[in-house]
């Protein structure tokens, strides 16, 4: 018996989540105020510890991708979804990232022949794969990435979490054009400012504290990885919008989903590791 789901009803059934209140904004916070600690730590920690949280990550990811996409219910492609980031992450962590790469490559193939086996359009299965775990590799390949690792992590993370901030009390206070009206409403053009504002004096305190040189350099890498960050965050929107979604789970109280917490940080780690292999090469 095949999985099938009525891709029409799930569709016209409108958002999943109902808009965000006061309530739920002083969720947010609270949220933050619990994970930004447990995260910091595992980074802090490395190693181990700091993949199986990425792999914890990723199978949320996966649960909300699998459902978002192809409807309701526990679904064979999560499972093999699941299985090829805990186990491509896992590579990484041993030291292998090329075989973690070959296991989501041969992933890839093999969900979209099972998503077609299970009446599921594979190239949804395919981009949820790439788009949730190949930056989850990057986040664990840089941890583990020569003796500033952590220090690239954690500019990062504050990088990302500065971009949020500085945009949404930039554009609550200012407003002005939106940015990408028919994606992302609530998004302007002076939320993006200040986002990368905010992200560049990050990266120029990041680069005082961990003495790199030159400073200014550091600034202009934050600001450029706010805007990289809001890039993924518009492009999740878009993929929610498509399938008339609001939120990708309520896992985090106050900010929906995994998928809605980390779209950003997906984009600019990718685009970090790049960056990294990129120097590796010429050195």
């Amino acid at each position: 018996m095949t999985e099938r789901v009525d891709q029409e009803r799930l569709r016209s059934a409108g958002p999943m989540l109902p808009p965000r209140t006061s309530a739920s904004a002083r969720a947010r916070w609270l949220s933050a105020a619990v994970l930004v600690p447990v995260g910091l730590w595992l980074v802090w920690q490395g190693g181990w510890l700091f993949a199986g949280g990425v792999a914890l990550v990723a199978v949320l990811m996966a649960f909300e991708w699998t459902r978002l996409v192809h409807g309701a219910g526990v679904l064979t492609v999560f499972y093999l979804h699941a299985l090829i980031a805990v186990l491509s992450i896992g590579a990484v962590a041993a030291g292998e990232p090329v075989l973690g790469f070959l296991v989501v490559a041969v992933g890839v193939a093999l969900a979209a022949f099972v998503a077609r086996l299970t009446h599921r359009e594979p190239a949804w299965s395919v981009i949820g794969i790439v788009y949730t775990t190949v930056p989850l590799i990057c986040m664990v390949w840089i941890r583990a990435h020569g003796e500033y690792g952590l220090e690239v992590v954690v500019s990062l993370l504050f990088v990302i979490w500065a971009t949020d901030t500085g945009a949404y009390f930039a554009g609550k206070a200012i407003g002005g054009p939106k940015l990408v009206p028919k994606v992302s409403p609530s998004k302007t053009w002076a939320g993006l400012a200040g986002g990368i504002f905010w992200a560049g004096v990050i990266g120029a305190t990041a680069a005082y504290v961990a003495d790199f040189r030159p400073i200014v350099v550091f600034a202009a890498l934050g600001a450029s990885l706010a805007v990289v960050a809001q890039v993924g965050d518009i492009a999740e929107s878009a993929v929610k919008r498509h399938f008339h979604a609001k939120d990708t789970s309520g896992f985090i109280p106050g900010h929906g989903g995994v998928l809605d917490r980390f779209d950003g940080l997906m984009f600019a780690a990718l685009a970090v590791a790049v960056l990294l292999f990129a120097r590796q090469g010429m050195t």
